[in-house]
């Protein structure tokens, strides 16, 4: 059995692509602390990046408290040797919102290393339209994938990035941080492109694990007591 890596983290943040997460990178060590929190990745290979340096020892450095990167629940558990009061936190998004604008994103990276123009469309020259990337099972609820073997009920806190703002401000109540500013970083730009409606429906339809996850996660954001008492 693997040795899990023993440590003093108080907070997991689990990243899930294209769901504010550099953003609230930023905010985590607004909070905590530069030097007290770590960008923690764990590939599909169970190797660990972290602070984007390959990470084989055995003991996390004791100064870090919280850790927020690209990993879902189940690898971190088998990682890492967590107490059971650690607060786990992560961001949602609308699904279908979530496959386009990852779609977009890596579209971009794409263009930006070969130096493409975005016009040029190259993904879809290569035979990848948003279709294509959403028929492929990867990019098929990924949300659901990285939250699997977890109930929401066991999040501290599970954030609704379409409404980020007001999120920060309940955050900011309900986990007692600092006071947050809202900002964003690594933001997809919107696209011009309309997407047709047949596309749209296929979203949904093979992502429906994680758009039930969504609507489960806004039906516990409404009856959150900040917002029930923003609404009296």
């Amino acid at each position: 059995m693997e040795e899990k890596i023993t440590n003093n983290i108080q907070l997991v943040s689990i990243h899930i692509p294209k769901t504010a997460g550099t953003t609230f990178r930023t905010i985590i060590q607004e909070s905590f602390g530069k030097r007290k929190t770590a960008k923690v990745d764990i590939d599909s290979a169970g190797q660990i990046n972290v602070n984007n340096k390959l990470f084989l020892k055995q003991h996390l450095n004791s100064k870090i408290v919280a850790i927020h990167g690209h990993f879902t629940y189940a690898d971190v558990h088998r990682k890492f040797n967590l107490d059971s009061d650690v607060s786990f936190v992560t961001w949602l998004r609308n699904p279908i919102e979530r496959v386009i604008s990852n779609y977009h994103f890596l579209n971009k990276i794409i263009a930006d290393r070969l130096k493409e123009l975005p016009q040029e469309k190259l993904m879809e020259r290569m035979g990848k339209s948003l279709i294509q990337f959403a028929e492929l099972e990867a990019n098929q609820n990924v949300m659901s994938k990285f939250l699997s073997g977890a109930n929401l009920e066991q999040f501290t806190f599970v954030g609704i990035q379409d409404h980020f703002e007001t999120e920060l401000e309940r955050l900011h109540l309900q986990l007692n941080w600092k006071k947050i500013d809202n900002r964003k970083h690594n933001v997809t730009g919107k696209k011009a492109t309309k997407v047709d409606e047949e596309t749209l429906a296929f979203i949904k339809t093979v992502n429906a694990k994680d758009v039930a996850l969504y609507e489960k996660a806004k039906n516990q954001m409404a009856n959150a007591p900040f917002y029930r008492s923003v609404s009296k």
